[in-house]
């Protein structure tokens, strides 16, 4: 072995000599070496001093010539992804072995909804994405047309058939010119004959630049009337009654897009389809009706819509009426003046439209005069009641209809407490009420302690013995009220104010209120109620009290009238309630965050705490929240309190 080295010096940074060599090793044979290793050729740089010291290498360069490896240990995940390529896969998995069970209503009624309508911009990604879908297997094609019409589809296309038709029992075939019109015609008959099918040859035309197919007239350049439908609307007669000119505008509605400027031509004819419009046929109905006989004799085709080409929307306006709502001026959609918002931008618009957090009313006013899009104003509706701070001082929402309070099994069963007071001298007044009767009891003391409270109670209940329930504004052990809410102890706060009305006659005319207070007691004990109907000392204890009224016999009343007329006196009070405090259920429920009512500090105060509250519980027009999950602090409030 030989080797030649062929050597040149050049004279490298700081004045170093470097030497370049090139070795070439041959054998004896004069063969080259054929090298058994892979070589890789690296571009680095090197930076040479004129200092002495150790040559170093940066851990750059030391990598890139593969000197030193640094290997990252394979991780669980990855070790996991290896193992189990076949799951980690971009195609939608299928559940084997399962099935769902879906459960429908026996007596649900099967609603068919019409194909979506999908505009030309977007039918190619829609296909798209229907197609993805379909190779996924995630849906399935389905075909509407009939059966018959289904299988004629599938021969022609399975057979590649192109530029053709099948409705109902008709096929279409149509081309650019003569020959691609019969290369696609023979392409269909012999399909056709080697399926089985045979054609009617009376039925048959070739060839032809303009065919008649449902009811119109097939052109090269367009779709037009057809001669038939022109005769036939120049041959009717004129109508002699408002259902024969009924009769007559829906025929010419028939071909409405071919007619230019219909509505105002009409219009003589429609005005005599009116309520309550005399038919009188004038000049001008007999010059609309001749107009519209002859509309079709001399009509231009229209066009088929070709996307490729700039669309404008023009309108047939007329004095008396507008074909369409909708232009498009420079770009932009219009609805009359105002621009049609795409759905995009309608919250940026809501949101310039609520500045100042003007009310529903005046944001709908606002918003109408320069924009439109369908169901405008249930939008600004659903974005004026989510606006938090509108919330704080709006109005409370209206209150639940009248609960009446179920009337007791019997006298003295459920039985009301309650302080009037204070008077001026001090002193309050303990009003005790029987749900049943009526009857009440009423005591003065100076102090409303708890001791004072139970010693007044068990004096009357001595009396009249226990009662199966007290209803009280939150005593213990007694069935809660509503807090802040005096209509949930209805019945003793009506007594209440009967009584103060009393007491201030008594103060008006300068009498003892003590004595007026019993005598009054006295005759309401033996008066009736509008409720009832019946007297409340009767229905206590069975007996009628003698009065000053002179009477021959007293009246005996059994329990069921006395149900009757307290059932209807309350649902009277109900229809009224409900036509006069525009009464609405509540659609609070358990588990909805609420804001809760508060009580104005100064004018600037809130209607509204800003602080969000749980519901916890809902008994009828009652609700119970919190202010956390740990039910640390609760609170009762009436519905009309809370807002969502």
């Amino acid at each position: 072995m030989e080797s030649v080295v062929e050597a040149s010096r050049k004279t490298g940074p700081y004045g170093l000599m470097l030497q370049r060599a090139k070795t070439k090793s041959k054998q004896r044979s004069g063969q080259r070496w054929s090298s058994e290793t892979n070589v890789s050729v690296s571009y680095v740089e090197f930076l040479v001093i004129s200092k002495k010291g150790r040559p170093i290498l940066g851990r750059k360069t030391v990598m890139q010539l593969g000197v030193l490896a640094i290997k990252v240990p394979e991780s669980e995940v990855n070790l996991v992804e290896s193992e189990f390529q076949e799951l980690f896969s971009d195609k939608v998995g299928k559940l084997t072995n399962y099935s769902v069970e879906l459960h429908l209503k026996p007596d649900a009624r099967f609603v068919a909804q019409p194909c979506r309508r999908v505009p030309y911009s977007l039918r190619s990604k829609v296909e798209e994405n229907l197609t993805e879908l379909e190779d996924m297997d995630i849906i399935e094609r389905v075909e509407a047309p009939e059966l018959y019409q289904y299988v004629i589809d599938q021969v022609l296309h399975s057979a590649g058939c192109t530029g053709c038709q099948s409705i109902s029992d008709d096929i279409v075939v149509y081309g650019k010119d003569v020959a691609e019109l019969d290369e696609r015609l023979k392409k269909v008959i012999h399909t056709l004959k080697e399926t089985g099918l045979t054609l009617n040859k009376k039925k048959c035309v070739f060839r032809m630049n303009e065919i008649e197919f449902m009811a119109n007239l097939l052109l090269a350049k367009g779709i037009g009337p057809t001669e038939s439908r022109g005769k036939a609307l120049q041959e009717a007669s004129e109508p002699k009654d408002s259902l024969e000119v009924r009769s007559f505008l829906g025929w010419v509605n028939f071909s409405a897009r071919f007619i230019s400027g219909l509505v105002t031509r009409a219009e003589p004819l429609r005005r005599l389809t009116k309520k309550n419009t005399p038919f009188v046929r004038g000049k001008n109905q007999r010059k609309a009706f001749e107009a519209l006989k002859n509309s079709l004799t001399d009509v231009d085709a229209l066009a088929c819509f070709n996307p490729a080409l700039k669309t404008r929307v023009v309108a047939d306006a007329s004095p008396v009426g507008l074909a369409n709502e909708l232009c498009v001026v420079g770009g932009i959609v219009m609805r009359g003046t105002s621009i049609v918002i795409p759905k995009g931008l309608r919250t940026t618009v809501l949101t310039i439209g609520h500045e100042g957090h003007l009310g529903v009313v005046s944001m709908k006013q606002r918003i109408r005069i320069k924009v439109w899009w369908p169901k405008l104003e249930k939008d600004v509706e659903r974005f004026v009641k989510t606006c938090d701070a509108c919330q704080l001082v709006g109005r409370p929402d209206p209150p639940d209809p009248v609960a009446s309070t179920e009337l007791p099994q019997g006298p003295w069963c459920a039985v009301a407490i309650d302080y009037l007071g204070p008077l001026p001298s001090g002193e309050h007044i303990v009003v005790v009420v029987d749900y049943y009767s009526r009857y009440y009891e009423v005591a003065v003391v100076r102090t409303i302690t708890s001791e004072k409270t139970i010693e007044l109670l068990e004096t009357i209940f001595d009396r009249h013995g226990l009662p199966e329930l007290l209803v009280s504004d939150n005593g213990p052990k007694h069935r809660r009220v509503t807090t802040r809410w005096a209509q949930a102890n209805g019945e003793v706060e009506r007594q209440n104010r009967s009584i103060l009305k009393r007491l201030q006659l008594a103060h008006a005319e300068g009498k003892d209120w003590r004595r007026e207070l019993a005598r009054y007691m006295a005759v309401y004990r033996t008066t009736p109620p509008q409720t009832t109907g019946q007297i409340p000392a009767f229905l206590l204890m069975g007996r009628h009290p003698r009065t000053k009224l002179l009477e021959l016999s007293q009246p005996t009343h059994g329990d069921e009238e006395t149900r009757d007329g307290d059932q209807l006196m309350k649902f009277k009070r109900k229809q009224y309630s409900y036509a006069s405090r525009n009464a609405k259920m509540s659609e609070v429920k358990q588990g909805d965050l609420v804001l809760m009512k508060q009580d104005k500090k100064n004018k600037l105060s809130t209607t509204f705490e800003p602080q969000l509250y749980k519901v916890k519980e809902k008994k009828g027009n009652q609700v119970v929240v919190s202010d956390s999950d740990n039910l640390v602090r609760v609170w009762h409030r009436n519905r009309t309190k809370v807002k969502q």
